[in-house]
């Protein structure tokens, strides 16, 4: 979808991945009360994770729990993990980025990202989140634990760049006092495609054309039966190798590890390779008073990437004719002179070696956190946090998919962005327990400073002569600062509140609009602990929280500070900060001795101002950004965990997730829509109706079969009109549901995760542009149309049609894993563990399109998720 339709809809997740804790840990961890003290270990954030755990929602994942399988991306490790979080592939391409988004969300053209916390540095998006992901090139192999904040008591010490939720992920580290500690995890895997676009078969192709098609085009009629997504298409092998070197060294813990990865793609010549190196040092001095964490990590990642329009071609082409023709060269659309036809769809299996993108990525991130406790008094610590994290890309392809006119050049693609970011965070930290008093206080203050630059340029350039074509760049800066606080306060081990309050500044808004004030406030009961909770038997745990937070956003758009073109965003000194008011309600709890446990949360939050893309007439400027409106989402969120076995040989764990959500727009100030018949623009902002609903006719049936050209007359005014168009559905699930099962005997190990998406709608836009008969009225080429023109028989586009907007509900099981963990060998000098694992074993749904999960609910033609089969080997010394 092109940018100017919907900007900053680009980095906005309606699909999601959601929703499962898969073991016990996660959730009793997350409901323990106490309060830290100065003796913890300060990992992650602004302190240990349990000083969120009190009132705050949150939730906290092992590596032991991590998804299992060919594992590329850290996302991966989380998809039905987090409960009330959307993580959506953009595609099945090797080594592709997900987006991450709080179902909770809702906004126009603010932010949607989570903020993302590596190792205490703040981590941020690029300007194109498919190309610099918050975690792009991360090993996921080193990583150690995630922790989700989600409510407005546990974000609200990062303010504004909460509002979405925090993700605070920890990597491994040395452990203090051990020898040396040699980890080795080999991994082969292969992928398959596990559906193809449905297109007809070259016989259902010549039934048509001989039907409807000219008697031109009849003659062009190959003798061919080729499929040509089956030609680009193949089984992939793919191997990953991690080695780690841990344990201490006189006073100096330390962890030191090796990745390479290669995974090969589905479609032929497609690739990633990732070669990752990680070193974390955390050493204390002055008898512990004194704690240090030194880490760094340098990624490098080559990728070959199918242009889309690869696979589009392989969609379309004329199923009748071969791939080789009878000397061994390619088949090509050519005139009666034997010449190539200007402008015709090429061989997809000749573009495999052609319409590829290369790609040569770096990343390196820094970080030094020194915690000093003050010996006069000790429950006082000084924090220093440095960060640093650096990115750079270069892109080159040819984009070539059509032959050129005769005397032409081939022109290639280039592209590349380089992003630094340098963060700088001071503050103190205070924790105490005061036993007189029967209390616990703890306190922070700080101040942060982040820096960002980014640059980025794209060239076009002629093959082979090189010469520049024309050419494209940006720099763009961006400072925030902020002052930061919060109070939190425990009485009897039993009442808790907490109080966080920051205060922003971006320069994405005029000098007098900068700073934004984000305040919360946590209140929580534990029950359990009252006498009155204590002669009784069924309730084992139970606590009651609660939540209000006020917090800001920005928009999304790139704060251009010098380009070549002048941009396309003008600028409004009037605009000012979107706000949000989050309500969140919670209990968690445990039954019957804790073999039952689980959360509630319901939520309720109102945005004001939104910041919204308003079109302008076209005069040199596409948009400018403007406040205005209000959208109010709402739901609830369940999990439950239950031990249905635990014995001396064996260890059963169920879990269920479900969680419900909706947003309207109470107000707007502008209906965004666009397009007719022929063009449409797919979505819809209006009052009374979800954020970015479809945006089409009702479409009149017969006997279940769509009428061509026939909608309802929605006003009655006797003709049809973009009047009779309403908002109609939208891609962002209302339920999602997961399911796990972790099982284990003896030395045997079963675990399977199911999630599902309910009411969720797509686009089928495939369908809507390649499902009508006048399609194969090309004149000097023929191309192949959607299976789905079977269904309707449409003679004519009927883009606007509520036909092609589709239930996209589905159940897939994301993975089943066996293993066998041998134990130790070799006298207790050796573990192993072996495992196998299928992922996207397999989908149910009623959706017509390839894959009901559509990163932004428009489904076209997509590098397809592969299904994977893999054995996993770990080695211990």
């Amino acid at each position: 979808m092109p940018n100017t339709l919907l900007p900053g809809f680009r980095r906005k997740a309606f699909l999601s991945a959601v929703l499962l804790s898969l073991s016990l840990p996660a959730i009793t961890e997350a409901r323990q009360s106490s309060f830290p003290t100065a003796s913890d270990s300060l990992q992650i954030g602004y302190g240990n994770q349990k000083r969120y755990q009190a009132t705050g929602a949150v939730q906290t994942v092992q590596a032991t729990q991590f998804n299992r399988g060919l594992i590329t991306t850290p996302e991966q490790l989380l998809v039905g993990q987090l409960a009330g979080v959307q993580i959506t592939a953009l595609n099945g391409a090797p080594g592709t980025n997900s987006l991450i988004q709080l179902q909770r969300t809702a906004t126009l053209s603010g932010e949607t990202v989570p903020l993302i916390v590596l190792d205490g540095v703040l981590l941020e998006p690029g300007s194109d989140p498919s190309v610099i992901s918050p975690l792009s090139l991360l090993n996921p192999y080193d990583i150690a634990s995630v922790t989700f904040l989600k409510d407005a008591a546990a974000t609200g010490i990062y303010g504004s760049r909460g509002v979405n939720g925090v993700l605070l992920i920890n990597t491994k580290t040395g452990t203090p006092d051990r020898k040396l500690q040699v980890e080795f995890q080999s991994q082969f895997a292969l992928a398959t495609l596990p559906r193809k676009v449905e297109v007809l078969s070259a016989n259902q192709f010549r039934q048509v054309i001989n039907l409807r098609g000219t008697q031109e085009q009849k003659d062009r009629l190959g003798s061919a039966n080729t499929d040509w997504q089956e030609e680009i298409y193949e089984n992939a092998v793919s191997y990953d190798q991690n080695l780690s070197l841990g344990g201490t060294v006189g006073f100096l813990p330390y962890r030191i590890s090796l990745g390479h990865l290669k995974q090969n793609g589905i479609v032929s010549n497609t690739n990633f390779t990732r070669k990752s190196a990680a070193i974390h040092l955390t050493p204390s001095l002055f008898d512990d008073h004194l704690q240090i964490q030194l880490s760094l990590k340098g990624n490098e990642g080559e990728a070959r990437i199918a242009n889309a329009n690869l696979i589009n071609a392989a969609v379309r082409f004329d199923p009748t004719q071969p791939v080789y023709t009878s000397n061994g060269s390619f088949f090509e659309w050519r005139n009666p002179n034997g010449e190539q036809l200007e402008y015709a769809p090429l061989n997809p299996v000749g573009l495999l070696n052609r319409a590829l993108v290369e790609d040569d990525s770096k990343r390196g991130f820094g970080n030094a956190h020194l915690a000093y406790r003050f010996h006069f008094l000790p429950a006082l610590t000084a924090h220093v946090n440095l960060g640093y994290d650096r990115f750079q890309t270069d892109r080159a392809g040819n984009p070539r998919l059509f032959s050129t006119p005769r005397g032409s050049s081939e022109v290639l693609n280039q592209s590349g962005q380089t992003r630094k970011s340098r963060l700088q965070e001071y503050y103190l930290t205070f924790s105490e327990t005061l036993e007189r008093l029967k209390s616990q206080l703890d306190i922070t203050a700080g101040y942060s400073f982040q820096k960002t630059k980014e640059e980025g340029y794209f060239n076009t350039v002629t093959v082979p002569q090189a010469e520049l074509q024309s050419a494209y760049w940006y720099r763009q800066e961006n400072r925030h600062k902020a002052y930061f606080g919060r109070v939190q306060y425990g009485f009897k081990n039993r009442y808790f509140l907490s109080f966080s309050a920051r205060q922003d500044e971006s320069p994405v808004f005029a000098e007098e609009n900068r700073r934004f004030n984000s305040k919360a406030v946590g209140l929580a009961w534990q029950l359990s602990q009252e006498s009155f909770m204590k002669n009784q038997e069924f309730v084992s745990d139970l606590k009651i929280r609660a939540s209000y937070g006020v917090q800001g956003n920005t928009p999304v758009f790139p704060n251009l500070t010098q380009n070549n073109t002048g941009g396309s965003l003008y600028p409004n000194p009037s605009l000012t900060w979107e706000s949000t008011k989050t309500l969140n309600l919670g209990a968690d709890f445990g039954l019957l001795n804790n073999r039952l446990t689980g959360s509630l949360d319901l939520f309720h939050r109102t945005t004001k101002d939104l910041l919204a893309y308003n079109m302008l007439p076209f005069n040199g400027i596409q948009y400018v950004i403007t406040n205005g409106g209000e959208v109010q989402s709402k739901g609830a969120e369940l999990v439950l965990q239950y031990k249905a076995l635990e014995t001396e040989k064996a260890v059963w764990l169920l879990g269920l997730n479900a969680s419900y959500s909706t947003n309207e727009l109470k107000s707007v100030t502008q209906n965004f829509h666009g397009g007719s018949l022929s063009n449409p623009q797919w979505y819809i902002n209006r009052s009374g109706s979800a954020i970015n609903s479809y945006y089409v006719y009702q479409q009149k049936y017969t006997n279940g079969v769509p009428v061509e050209g026939q909608y309802e007359d929605l006003n009655k005014d006797g003709q049809l009109t973009p009047e009779d168009q309403k908002p109609f559905h939208s891609a962002r699930p209302k339920s999602l549901i997961g399911l796990s099962s972790q099982l284990r005997y003896q030395k045997w190990s079963l675990g399977w995760l199911a999630r599902a998406e309910l009411g969720a709608f797509n686009y089928n836009r495939e369908a809507a542009q390649h499902g009508f008969y006048n399609i194969i009225l090309q004149p000097t080429w023929s191309q192949n149309l959607s299976s789905d023109v079977l269904n309707t028989n449409f003679a004519a586009p009927q883009y606007n049609s509520s036909y092609y907007v589709q239930n996209a509900s589905f159940l897939r099981m994301e993975y089943i894993s066996v293993g066998y963990d041998f134990g130790t060998l070799l006298q207790d000098k050796l573990t192993l563990k072996l495992s196998a694992t299928v992922q996207n074993a397999f989908v149910l749904t009623g959706y017509d399109g390839q894959d009901p999960e559509v990163a932004y609910g428009v489904d076209f033609v997509q590098y397809p998720r592969p299904r994977t089969f893999s054995l996993n080997l770990n080695l211990g010394l």
